[in-house]
């Protein structure tokens, strides 16, 4: 999963760690003694947003970066 364009609210402060930290990619082999593999569906989106508490936010315009 790669996260971008994160609108982070209430002072909340991103915590993913970079591109430069060894990353452990998840293999469901060690959590799981058996387990499937599917296409991603309309149901496990609705799932996903069911249970991840997501939410329909609009992103703010892209503001200019002025260099002083």
């Amino acid at each position: 999963i790669i996260s971008e364009g994160d609108l982070f609210l209430n002072g909340a402060q991103p915590g993913l760690m970079t591109e430069n930290v060894g990353v452990k990619v998840f293999h469901p082999s060690e959590h799981y003694l058996t387990w499937t593999l599917g296409p991603p569906t309309d149901d496990l989106k609705q799932v996903l947003h069911h249970y991840t508490g997501w939410q329909s936010v609009a992103r703010p315009a892209d503001q200019a970066v002025c260099a002083e």
